[in-house]
């Protein structure tokens, strides 16, 4: 077993390779391709129903509409084809790529488009005040624009691909030799949009449980993958040794990351062309990303606005709790903790210090009820959460997010990542201030496992239905919590 990395690796680790600087560039990333097709083809209906009613205008003789109304047409229908094309795939890479049946969705999603259109003018009474005959005529000309501008986005993308000018998502690849082999790096990025940046190899050698030396590997890997912060894992395996795969996949699912599963020789080899429609590979994904980019950003977006609209009334609440602190008991203002955030990388937390010890080692004790280590003041911003002030500025630093599972000190993290499953599950999204687990009763000190597994679950149920209204939800009960604080020693 040896760790057999790709030549990509040694040049995202050194970044002094000025050539290879200027490539990365230059890079387009393949997700440019999607809203770049859709945008295209908004233009090209948009354009088509203008042209469509001044063409038919002008060979009816008839006197040409408003401008407003010439467009009208033409920019629902590009919004309606764009939906319906969003809803049929049509964006994808894979598709846009794809040399079979490309024209022949792109008819479909058109012809789906303009009945939605034809039903919208009907039920909101606005075909009378448009001219039939534009509209048939938008509805012959948008589709050989259409197709004319697919077949141009095709050959362009496989240009950029066969320049090697493509970026897309920073992935590694894990597997067996024989498997990885066949592994065919243009092909992945072509089809799945993945740019492999490393390759660690696992022995041939097929057993109910993972070796020693497999094991040394995936942990490379995984350091690997969160030193370089890679978006992707490919698993290149033999499918029927499922018990292998299992283990792999259990081990990796600590990442917050895709892993996808490439087709091993056999399931390559009698797959069906039903599944080869849209020209792409076939794929299993085991585990997604707990959150997409977007949704990444909404949260972050979030953050900021709460502290910021926070922020005229923390600075000066802050400096009159530095104040009392100084005043009232020997030590610092502000208290440091290692801490465990986002995809298992140390970070450290900022509290107002609340007690007369600095603990921040192997050896952490939780406080309690009562806890003599507790300072008079202390108490009070213990229980009343202001002690957890400081936290904005982790949030400000992208190390904490507003929301999310309370982070946990590395003395305890340790603790429970053995006795607990898939307690690293957790770093799947930043660590927060405020969690669904606090506002719902789970605070304070854990004496029992079973009290830190029931608050493991409120966590791992937070980033399986995270949504931007659940955000909002817990902050809304953060209040009532702060104003009604439980378990806050």
């Amino acid at each position: 077993m040896r760790d057999m990395r790709s030549g990509p690796v040694a040049l995202a680790g050194s970044g002094g390779d000025l050539a290879g600087s200027v490539r990365s560039f230059g890079r387009m990333s393949h997700r440019t391709f999607g809203p770049a097709s859709a945008l295209l083809d908004f233009l090209a209906v948009a354009f088509a129903g203008y042209f469509a009613g001044v063409a038919y205008h002008f060979a009816s003789g008839k006197a040409l509409p408003e401008a407003g109304a010439l467009w009208g047409v033409g920019v629902a229908a590009g919004l309606i084809h764009v939906l319906v094309g969003q809803g049929f795939g049509q964006y994808k890479v894979s598709r846009l790529i794809a040399g079979a049946g490309r024209v022949q969705g792109v008819l479909v999603s058109w012809l789906t488009a303009f009945l939605v259109l034809a039903v919208v003018l009907f039920l909101l009474k606005l075909g009378e005040q448009q001219s039939r005959g534009a509209i048939v005529t938008l509805g012959l000309i948008a589709p050989a624009l259409l197709v004319a501008v697919r077949l141009s986005v095709n050959r362009a993308i496989v240009a950029r691909l066969s320049d090697g000018v493509v970026a897309g998502y920073e992935g590694v690849v894990i597997g067996t030799a024989q498997e990885l082999d066949r592994v065919m790096p243009r092909q992945l990025l072509a089809t799945h949009g993945t740019r492999l940046v490393g390759r660690f190899q696992l022995s041939d050698s097929e057993s109910a449980e993972t070796s020693d030396g497999d094991r040394s590997v995936l942990q490379q890997a995984i350091e690997f993958a969160r030193v370089n912060e890679v978006e992707r894992i490919v698993l290149a395996l033999p499918w029927r040794d499922t018990e292998r795969l299992g283990e792999i996949s259990a081990q990796l699912q600590v990442l917050p990351v895709s892993v996808m599963l490439l087709p091993d020789r056999v399931a390559q080899s009698i797959r069906s062309a039903s599944l080869l429609s849209d020209g792409s590979n076939l794929v299993v994904e085991i585990s997604r990303a707990p959150l997409t980019r977007v949704e990444q950003a909404m949260k972050r977006m979030l953050d900021l606005a709460v502290v910021g609209a926070l922020g005229v009334v923390v600075l000066p609440v802050g400096a009159l709790i530095a104040a009392v602190i100084k005043l009232t008991s020997t030590g610092p203002v502000l208290f440091r903790q290692d801490r465990v955030g986002f995809n298992g990388k140390p970070f450290s937390i900022y509290n107002f210090r609340t007690m007369t010890v600095m603990e921040n080692g192997p050896d952490v004790r939780q406080a309690c009820d009562g806890d003599v280590r507790v300072t008079r003041f202390g108490r009070f911003l213990r229980r009343s959460s202001l002690d957890e002030l400081p936290q904005l500025i982790n949030v400000l630093r992208g190390e904490m997010a507003f929301v999310g599972p309370r982070p946990h000190a590395i003395a305890h993290h340790n603790e429970y990542e053995k006795a607990i499953a898939k307690y690293a599950h957790r770093h799947h999204v930043k660590p927060g201030i405020m969690g669904w687990a606090q506002v719902n009763g789970l605070r304070g000190a854990t004496p029992r496992l079973e009290m830190m597994a029931r608050r493991v679950d409120a966590d791992l149920w937070y980033i399986a239905n995270w949504s931007f209204w659940l955000d909002l939800q817990i902050l809304a009960k953060t209040v009532v919590e702060v104003v009604r604080p439980r378990n806050a020693y």
